[in-house]
């Protein structure tokens, strides 16, 4: 099964809840937002949003400073 996640093709065994990816790649979700097909997701739906074949993700990550 493929997904583009970040503009890049990346590919999954099965299909697996956003949760499990982020776990997967040790992205902790304090500090990012989600974007499924052009939809942020809240952070509550991670754990029931299935990523299924054709799927875009989108990772965003908070950077700080000044």
């Amino acid at each position: 099964m493929k997904i583009n996640l970040n503009g890049q093709p990346f590919e999954l065994k099965k299909e697996i809840s956003v949760s499990l990816l982020l776990d997967q790649l040790k992205i902790n979700i304090n500090y990012i937002v989600v974007e499924k097909n052009l939809i942020i997701l809240n952070k509550n739906d991670y754990f029931h949003t299935l990523l299924l074949d054709g799927d875009s993700l989108e990772i965003i990550r908070f950077m700080g400073g000044g």
